[in-house]
């Protein structure tokens, strides 16, 4: 009985030595951070909307950040990028009896590669704290207050570079401010990425038509040519984009830059506004 004791007792403090290597290994190693993409930081005063990311749709987004990838669209995960960062927007036109090559990246309306930074948004009541005037909105100012419950002016502001991008057509570098669309998460979740039967929240909640800094001078606001721009390649052009949205939209949505011509939401810049 003696020696059973003293058996045990021996087994009893091995098993609590080897407890507290362990506990010492494991404290030293190195444990690896959690990727995470920091939203931007508010300015001075300004308070930045919250969030409002669906549950789990950060599993259904990814984002190339900082990842040796080609950017280019996989058919089923869209890819979302950051405000503050520079989105590199491929693009391939395919003519309708060519067959697309391997690997090549999604038609966004255009061929070659523009590249797009949206470096602020920011919410104000009317257009005039903005130090825009209304007669350079596309709409008059009744049509809104007709429209919108709750009106707000969300003001984009970008840059946009022409690396080697050209138009199929007669004015292969002339460009439209339709390449971006106000759109939210919600849209870019695969269930609703090909769904035709899925109308964006934005529709409802947003004025159909937008303010666009880089307007010809003097054009019709409520033709095509006021979206119309010449962007050279190897030039560069910074713009302001101007969307009228009830203020709880912004409250209840994570608004996103939808970029392209087409129609599917598989390009997107996730936007971070301030008041």
């Amino acid at each position: 009985m003696k020696k059973a004791l003293v058996v045990l007792s021996v087994i009893v403090l091995a098993t609590g030595c080897f407890g507290v290597w362990l506990f010492a290994r494991n404290r030293a190693q190195p444990v690896a951070p959690i990727a995470t993409v920091a939203p931007a930081t508010p300015g001075p005063g300004a308070t930045a909307a919250p969030s409002a990311v669906p549950e789990g749709a950060a599993s259904a987004l990814r984002s190339v950040r900082g990842a040796a990838v080609d950017w280019i669209f996989d058919g089923e995960t869209p890819i979302l990028e950051p405000e503050g960062s520079t989105f590199i927007l491929k693009s391939a036109h395919f003519a309708q009896e060519e067959a697309p090559t391997e690997n090549a990246p999604t038609n966004l309306g255009y061929t070659g590669t523009l590249q797009v930074t949206v470096h602020s948004t920011k919410v104000y009541n009317t257009p005039g704290e903005a130090a825009i005037a209304w007669e350079d909105i596309p709409f008059p100012q009744e049509k809104v207050a007709e429209t919108l419950d709750s009106p707000v002016f969300l003001l984009v502001d970008l840059t946009l570079e022409n690396v080697d991008a050209a138009m199929a057509g007669a004015v292969p570098h002339e460009f439209s401010s339709d390449l971006f669309t106000l759109r939210d998460t919600n849209d870019f979740l695969p269930e609703n990425l090909r769904n035709t039967m899925h109308i964006p929240d934005s529709v409802a909640e947003s004025m159909d038509g937008y303010y666009f800094s880089g307007h010809p001078v003097g054009s019709d606001k409520t033709a095509t040519n006021y979206r119309s721009f010449t962007l050279n390649q190897g030039e560069a052009i910074d713009m302001q984009l101007g969307y009228f949205v009830n203020s709880a939209y912004l409250s209840s949505h994570q608004p996103v830059l939808k970029l392209g011509f087409a129609s599917e939401n598989s390009h997107g810049i996730l936007l971070n506004p301030v008041a």
